[in-house]
């Protein structure tokens, strides 16, 4: 899977890179997936690196698919805001994620700057891409 994530924090703080090619059944296999990790605590916040992926199958109107899982009761964790930051091209996808995210109760921005995602999570930058640069493919 085009993707690696690590949980920082006490569980408290997801930092994860996407890269390549993303397939929309890779991408909601991978929220449900994570919703399922019981090393990410209630509450969590989530930095989601995508720069260097694309969405070709992922559209604004298939996106639900993977926000519909975040108000899922079943899940083991909840992360309660995202900080996202993408590339030009899979922008408009990535606004309809964060609106459909919004109505499922998970505060959600999309960004096109690490730096100012981090800022806005509350997490230092410097030590946001420490733990993207781990997470080299």
């Amino acid at each position: 899977m085009p993707v690696r994530y690590v949980v920082i924090n006490e569980g408290r703080l997801v930092i994860e890179r996407w890269t390549g090619q993303v397939s929309h059944a890779e991408f909601v296999a991978h929220e449900r997936e994570k919703l399922q990790d019981t090393s990410i605590v209630a509450g969590a916040k989530a930095l989601t690196d995508a720069r260097a992926a694309e969405f070709p199958e992922t559209t604004a109107e298939s996106v639900h698919e993977i926000t519909d899982l975040y108000g899922d009761p079943n899940n083991e964790t909840g992360i309660s805001t995202y900080a996202g930051v993408f590339g030009g091209k899979d922008f408009g996808m990535a606004k309809a994620w964060e609106a459909q995210s919004r109505r499922q109760g998970v505060n959600t921005i999309v960004f096109n700057n690490l730096e100012v995602a981090c800022i806005w999570l509350g997490i230092d930058p410097a030590e946001a891409q420490r733990q993207l640069d781990d997470l080299e493919f």
